[in-house]
């Protein structure tokens, strides 16, 4: 019982072209008998069929700005979105619920853009030039540094022209060091170091985020049963190193992530700045001229 209620709630939200005549049909038949215990036959199917029409056009507009922002989402391309389609309708109750979700996250993302309220076009100018020159001083410094070519940097202006030339709003420092940088912005989740590797893996992340200045190989991570602490062991310039530390669990340790932030910036010159620790931590490690362009030179952010 409690899965046919489900499952007509599911096929009610559908919006489909069978969920939509049912809908339609349902509230045309509600109206015709409410309107027929007042008023006679005629009056109560005249009555039926504006409701059912207007329950027509009512879902079939919900259905189509429902597409439109799900299409947006998956690039504009319609055959993903078929794709899409057809692979929820083909998990069944799952695909629905997941449909579902998707659903109610995209009312959300149609919400939050009705607050933002239309920039004046001396606005946008403004932000539009704001980003050209903000092309132009991180191609500078990533040429005159040798942090990339002028290939890659074109690559990277076109990306950031592409995604706000309308000038509605500026790129973040966190964004324009991504698309120009990638290397150089780490990001991970400090609840999910629970397995052999894991650790490994993040100091190779923070090793290929100084351009070619910390090199290391041979990198691993392994838990030491007996003495129940993790070690992380690599070899640097043909030295081998080994860090032991304890953890609680699945959470990254603390102090080894400061002491990797530090070995880090010891070894390459670079500064590691942390922007974000909401959940995943983000970080960016720069030569010092791109974080002081970017940052200024303030403290080290610490891991909160």
């Amino acid at each position: 019982m409690i899965l046919k209620a489900i499952n007509l709630f599911l096929f009610w939200r559908r919006n489909d072209a069978k969920s939509i005549i049912f809908k339609s049909l349902f509230w045309g038949a509600f109206a015709w008998l409410a309107v027929g215990i007042f008023t006679n036959v005629t009056s109560a199917l005249i009555a039926g069929g504006i409701i059912a029409a207007m329950a027509a056009v009512k879902y079939a507009l919900i259905n189509r700005r429902e597409n439109a922002k799900l299409l947006a989402k998956l690039g504009g391309d319609p055959e993903k979105l078929a794709a899409f389609k057809m692979q929820m309708k083909g998990k069944g109750m799952a695909g629905a619920l997941m449909t579902e979700m998707l659903r109610a996250e995209l009312d959300d993302d149609f919400d939050d853009d009705d607050e933002v309220s239309e920039i004046d076009d001396e606005t946008r100018a403004a932000n539009q030039q704001a980003l050209t020159e903000i092309i132009d001083q991180m191609t500078e410094l990533c040429i005159t540094g040798g942090y990339a070519d002028q290939q890659a940097c074109e690559e990277a202006a076109n990306t950031l022209r592409k995604d706000y030339e309308d000038g509605d709003e500026q790129p973040t420092s966190e964004t324009v060091i991504e698309v120009f940088l990638e290397n150089n912005h780490i990001g991970f989740d400090p609840e999910d170091f629970i397995n052999e590797g894991d650790h490994a893996d993040l100091v190779e992340t923070f090793s290929a985020a100084t351009n070619g200045k910390w090199l290391i190989e041979n990198c691993r991570s392994t838990h030491d049963d007996v003495s129940d602490k993790w070690v992380v062991q690599f070899t640097e310039k043909g030295q081998e190193k080994t860090w032991r530390f304890a953890q609680s669990r699945d959470l990254l340790n603390d102090k080894f992530l400061q002491q990797l932030i530090a070995y880090t910036e010891s070894r390459s010159g670079h500064i590691v700045t942390i922007l974000d620790t909401d959940e995943y931590v983000s970080a960016v490690c720069l030569p010092r001229e791109i974080h002081n362009h970017f940052f200024g030179t303030g403290e080290l952010q610490q891991v909160a």
